[in-house]
């Protein structure tokens, strides 16, 4: 998380820190586009009544996995 500088690694790590994340929160896909090897998906935020707009960019890698970017 870029605003604390966590890491999260793995799947199960990826999870778990969503399900335990502290808060009233919601996340909503609003738009999901793939093209090869990359992805791009932009997220409305809500976290109680505030809401933030989101993107995120992944690129895969060799064996098909995605990866953050």
């Amino acid at each position: 998380m870029p605003q604390t500088r966590e890491r999260i690694r793995g799947r199960d790590a990826f999870l778990r820190f969503n399900v335990e994340y502290p808060g009233d929160w919601h996340l909503r896909a609003r738009r999901v586009v793939a093209d090869g090897g990359f992805a791009a998906l932009w997220l409305d935020v809500r976290v109680g009544v505030e809401q933030q707009d989101a993107r995120r960019d992944a690129g895969g890698s060799p064996r098909g996995r995605r990866s953050g970017g």
